[in-house]
């Protein structure tokens, strides 16, 4: 999963969680996937909890993983293991 944004105004309503939802669902058809993997800054408290709601777990954090005006964030680096309707081949 490389990104998903939500504007301000539409926040709160479940659109984000919906998505990736369905992002999960339809990776769990693809044969020989294992694991889903996303980056989620420290600046995004929010996103971070929703994707845990769903099954993702943190293995590791890189600091100072982007600049934004001279400002050093932080990633958390997650993954979740999706077995495969169609059999899961090991990786």
């Amino acid at each position: 999963i490389w990104g998903v944004y939500v504007t301000p105004g539409a926040r709160g309503r479940g659109l984000g969680k919906a998505v990736v939802a369905r992002a999960i669902e339809e990776a769990k058809t693809w044969e020989g996937l294992a694991r889903l993997h996303l980056a989620v800054s420290e600046n995004a408290p929010v996103a971070k909890k929703m994707y845990e709601s769903l099954g993702f777990v943190q293995w590791g954090y890189e600091p100072d993983a982007i600049r934004i005006d001279g400002r050093s964030f932080g990633e958390h680096h997650l993954e979740m293991m999706v077995p495969s309707s169609k059999g899961s081949a090991s990786q």
